[in-house]
């Protein structure tokens, strides 16, 4: 296996592997947490995308994407990607605060 000093800058002249230079680092805080990840998408979309105009079509995903990402902040989530025609939510990050029974409540919120 072949190492490259410049990759690891702290290899060369002290000798110290530790990369801080011997400061002590403050305690990493691990706090588990309850994470719910919801995706919703355009149902039938490649149809719609196939009998639409594409100004039209282009018109209906911006909209559906809009109404769910309301729902979603709305409910404190955070939509982490807009995905193709749908988009990917997380509740309990960044902030903690929703069980998985409300995410269930907050999908049929957008379906209504």
């Amino acid at each position: 296996m072949r190492v490259h000093r410049r990759a690891f800058p702290t290899h060369r002249g002290s000798g110290k592997s530790d990369p801080s230079g011997g400061a002590r680092r403050p305690p990493v805080v691990v706090a588990r947490r309850r994470l719910t990840v919801m995706f919703c998408d355009l149902m039938g979309s490649t149809e719609l995308s196939q009998k639409l105009d594409p100004e039209d079509y282009r018109d209906l995903l911006t909209s559906f994407q809009d109404a769910c990402a309301g729902a979603v902040k709305r409910h404190q989530g955070h939509v982490a990607k807009h995905l193709g025609d749908g988009l990917l939510a997380y509740f309990g990050y960044p902030r903690l605060r929703r069980e998985p029974k409300e995410a269930q409540e907050i999908a049929q919120t957008m379906i209504e």
